[in-house]
């Protein structure tokens, strides 16, 4: 499944990464990157190096944000077409930050499909919803991959050659504590100290299983109202 989403640049002065907690090595070196795509450089492809559930999508929407493209993701997984990745290329229309999430669950023909998309702008051509590989490559808008993955060892070597690692961090005690609060704002849910140490140490030191927590504590809540 792919989904985009429209970018909003209506404030300039907001830096999208100010909603990042934590990743403090991660967050300068994309702010580096942002600040390069602006001057008219078109970075290298991006890896996301970390546990599920550690933020790589948020960073990556922040990045998208910053850069004023728009954002899409797909879902990764064995049984995603070579067809289907050309299909979602072609589709897309202006500049966008595409994240594969669990990148490395693509098959090896489905990756290797990534190779001209990424160093040349360019997909193999699709007649019938199959893939004409004698037929000139049809040219595609240029994009930024971001591929996500805690398992890098299954890429392909040459799919990892071409990519720019960024490793995520484990959270902060601190940090975690700093997410259940921004985290349960959203969901206007109010929070005792004790309340936020339960969740943070039920987390994992999971900002995904934070999100879970406060759902369930937002449904519990809704069926008493």
């Amino acid at each position: 499944m792919i989904t985009t989403t429209q970018t909003n640049t209506s404030n300039p002065a907001f830096d999208p990464f100010d909603r990042i907690v934590g990743q403090r090595r991660a967050v300068p070196f994309l702010k580096e990157i942002r600040d390069g795509v602006c001057l008219g450089a078109h970075p290298h492809p991006l890896l996301l190096l970390g546990r599920s559930g550690h933020g790589k999508t948020s960073l990556a929407k922040a990045f998208a944000d910053s850069i004023g493209a728009e954002f899409a993701r797909i879902d990764c997984g064995p049984e995603l077409r070579s067809e289907d990745l050309v299909e979602k290329l072609i589709d897309l229309k202006t500049l966008t930050v595409l994240l594969c999430d669990e990148l490395q669950a693509l098959r090896k023909r489905v990756q290797e499909v990534l190779y001209g998309a990424i160093d040349g702008n360019v997909v193999p051509k699709l007649e019938h919803r199959r893939l004409d590989r004698c037929a000139p490559p049809v040219s595609i808008t240029p994009f930024i991959l971001v591929g996500a993955t805690n398992e890098p060892g299954r890429l392909l070597p040459a799919l990892r050659a071409r990519m720019v690692n960024v490793v995520l961090e484990e959270y902060s005690e601190v940090d975690l504590r700093a997410i259940v609060g921004q985290k349960a704002k959203r969901f206007l849910i109010s929070l005792s100290d004790t309340a936020i140490d339960r969740i943070v140490r039920a987390s994992g030191g999971s900002p995904r299983n934070i999100v879970q927590i406060l759902q369930s504590i937002e449904c519990t809540s809704a069926s008493w109202r």
